[in-house]
């Protein structure tokens, strides 16, 4: 709706708000006589040429003023009363606040990739020979003595050193994902995965899905339950929801671990 003002209040505005004094003068209108409230207001926009009133005499101090008319009162105020020369700057203000604290850290990397077995040990030296059994007797013409027995058996080498490594790791995806068809700022979600008998965790992390696009989720921390056992926790910072309008921010929080040899 576009508002309106009245005559006497253009003659306010311009004479008063805008801060030029008034020069009291005869009567200029017969329908706003020395007695009415805004005489001399009205007089001076006259006498200052930024208004002239009706071609019938009259000036209509209770009429409405539109915008396109206040307009033209500003317009030959201003060429009446040109601007001064610029004041100085004021002072710099203080400088503002401090931005927000950082965002939470982000998950943790995939594990790398297994290295390759160490070499073999070498194998150790063989052992000194026995020494040789004694010579039998000489015997009668005929038969041959009997041989001399085996001399001992040297030590054995030193064992070399195990080879290193374990093999390679296997994505294990938690069975219990956390599922949330309305999720609303504030809340969280803490989901784990486990390794298979006989294998531990090297690693792991999780996954955040959002079926509609009103909430805002983000990892907080990943980390190892125990030796088989990695946890994930999500918490939504921000949803649609504003004031009554409950709106639906549906979000589903899985984890994973990387599992390998004891």
């Amino acid at each position: 709706m576009v508002k309106r003002v009245t005559a006497i209040i253009a003659a306010i505005v311009t004479t008063t708000v805008l801060g030029t004094g008034l020069v009291l003068a005869a009567q200029q209108f017969p329908d706003v006589p020395p007695s009415h409230t805004f005489f001399d207001e009205i007089d001076w926009l006259v006498e200052n040429g930024i208004t002239s009133g009706y071609a019938n005499g009259n000036y209509g101090p209770q009429d409405s003023v539109t915008r396109g008319q206040m307009a033209a009162f500003l317009s030959r105020f201003h060429d009446a009363f040109p601007a001064g020369p610029e004041g100085p700057a004021g002072p710099e203000g203080p400088a503002g606040p401090a931005g927000g604290p950082a965002g939470p850290e982000g998950p943790a990397g995939p594990a790398g990739a297994v290295g390759p077995a160490g070499p073999a040990g070498a194998v150790g030296p063989a052992g000194a020979a026995g020494p040789a059994g004694p010579a039998g007797a000489v015997g009668a013409a005929g038969a041959a003595g009997p041989a001399g027995s085996t001399g001992l058996q040297g030590p054995a080498g030193p064992q070399g050193p195990a080879g290193v490594g374990v093999s390679a790791l296997a994505r294990v995806v938690g069975a219990s994902p956390a599922s949330d068809a309305d999720a609303d700022k504030g809340e969280s979600y803490t989901v784990t995965a486990s390794c298979p008998a006989g294998r531990v965790a090297y690693g792991g992390g999780g996954s955040i899905i959002e079926t509609s696009s009103g909430a805002v989720i983000v990892a907080v921390s990943s980390y190892p339950s125990s030796s088989t056992v990695w946890s994930f926790k999500a918490e939504v910072i921000a949803d649609s929801d504003s004031g009554s309008n409950d709106k639906t921010d549906a979000v589903t929080v899985t984890a994973y671990v990387l599992c390998g040899n004891a």
